[in-house]
């Protein structure tokens, strides 16, 4: 926890025009991220923490580091310190990342007609682009089977990517990787001709809701539990301790049978009690 003393002003230390994050300030912001969202930072991250906060600091017209953190911890409902979780929170996406996943979720939900609604959770869903990948193997599945539907609930804690998500709307050059077929049927056009952004269409933004989420609320209020549960690439940014708490969270929001999907590089470690590995990085719920 932020230690109770209080956090001093120092001086700005300007080189070359740009202010230097000392190693407490640092250590401080380190603490306020772990604390409120659980993402531990590596100790040698100084350099990145203080290019995206020295944006924060210029946008609020302030002149130190240190100016900053004694705003945060006077203002931790306020919309700036969601300005600060955003700007420490790294959202790295693309359509159909690890597609051997949506592969394997593909033959599964395929092959388990029972479900009258599948339902889906996207737990780290950053710009939107895991749950509309999701959407779309579903939608190729109603095609063949149309009694079958789903739901997918995509969360985050960043605030302006959930805004995104929520839009739908990316560069063209974002889907060039897709099927030409995928393009054509789950695209439209976004604004002026030309402009070079598409829409995700509206067959499958009524399947997907977003919504802000917190990992590390192990109180929350979802009312649903889930099918499949997809959180890759995000547990890396939490030690073993609070991991393991995310993961039995996650686990009691699944059906039992329910599958959890997470990253091709990481792998569940103490959660042999109530989960089983049918494919590498692929867990399901023990009945």
């Amino acid at each position: 926890m932020i230690a109770n003393e209080e956090f001093v002003l120092s001086a700005p230390r300007a080189s070359h025009g740009t202010l230097s994050l000392t190693r407490k300030e640092f250590e401080f912001f380190c603490e306020l991220i772990h604390d409120h969202a659980g993402i531990d930072i590596a100790s040698d991250k100084v350099l990145m923490v203080e290019g995206r906060l020295s944006k924060r600091l210029r946008a609020l017209g302030l002149s130190t580091f240190a100016e900053y953190g004694q705003y945060l911890k006077g203002h931790l409902s306020s919309k700036e310190f969601e300005f600060f979780i955003n700007t420490l929170t790294t959202n790295k996406t693309e359509f159909f990342r690890e597609d051997f996943h949506f592969d394997y979720l593909q033959k599964i939900l395929a092959q388990q007609a029972k479900f009258d609604t599948a339902y889906i959770w996207s737990a780290a869903c950053s710009s939107g682009e895991e749950v509309y990948s999701l959407a779309m193997v579903c939608e190729e599945l109603r095609e063949v089977n149309p009694s079958f539907d789903y739901k997918i609930l995509g969360t985050d804690i960043d605030t302006e990517h959930i805004q995104m998500s929520e839009h739908g709307i990316y560069d063209r050059a974002h889907i060039a990787n897709l099927p030409p077929l995928y393009q054509q049927k789950y695209f439209e056009l976004s604004g002026q001709k030309g402009c070079g952004r598409i829409r995700v269409g509206a067959q499958l933004r009524g399947h997907v809701k977003f919504r802000k989420h917190n990992l590390i609320d192990y109180q929350d209020k979802i009312p649903v539990t889930f099918n499949v549960i997809f959180v890759r690439n995000v547990l890396f940014y939490f030690n073993k301790e609070t991991t393991a708490k995310i993961v039995h969270k996650l686990v009691g929001r699944l059906e039992p049978g329910g599958l959890l999907f997470v990253s091709l590089t990481e792998t569940l470690q103490g959660a042999e009690d109530i989960l089983t590995c049918v494919e590498a990085s692929i867990y399901q719920k023990k009945v």
